[in-house]
């Protein structure tokens, strides 16, 4: 019994001693610099969602970053008016209308064969066996905090035949 309540004791300590030592197998990690833009938050909030691709989600957050007042063809001379700028990757582009204080006023979003959202694909897959995507387009447009339409429009092939199913998504 006295070898046993040694043992315990012992192990408690030797337990509760390595706890006390530091643990350095974690690495530290430094993060990129993030930058935060309040100015365009609002169109983030509205464009963007679970079903957003990623490819056209990057887009998006350079367009919301971006300061266009820091443009060369920037004046704080030129009130009222808009600026246009185009945010364009492999599979497609934004065109924004930035306003002089930088909020975004318009974005129309134009993206070739991208990743379908899951729920696009598994109607596709129910309402159309055998068919097969040869293509989609996706496309958005922004217009003063409001999203106007945001569309996928597959091409289908079946052989010979050839269709094209639209769906329009909600906010």
């Amino acid at each position: 019994m006295k070898n046993l309540v040694n043992m315990l004791l012992a192990g408690m300590i030797s337990f509760l001693s390595y706890a006390q030592e530091p643990n350095n197998q974690n690495p530290m990690v430094e993060l990129d610099d993030v930058v935060v833009s309040t100015v365009n938050t609002s169109y983030l909030a509205t464009v963007q969602d679970e079903n957003t691709p990623k490819e056209v989600a990057i887009l998006q957050r350079d367009a919301a970053n971006f300061d266009v007042r820091s443009h060369l063809d920037f004046s704080d001379d030129i009130k009222g008016d808009t600026f246009e700028i185009v945010f364009k990757n492999a599979r497609g582009s934004i065109d924004t209308f930035y306003n002089s204080f930088g909020k975004i006023e318009a974005a129309y979003e134009r993206f070739r064969n991208i990743l379908l959202p899951q729920a696009i694909q598994r109607e596709l897959y129910q309402s159309h066996q055998g068919w097969i995507m040869t293509g989609n387009l996706y496309a958005s447009a922004y217009e003063g905090d409001d999203l106007i339409i945001r569309s996928y429009k597959v091409q289908l092939e079946k052989g010979d035949e050839k269709k094209s199913v639209v769906f329009h998504l909600k906010k």
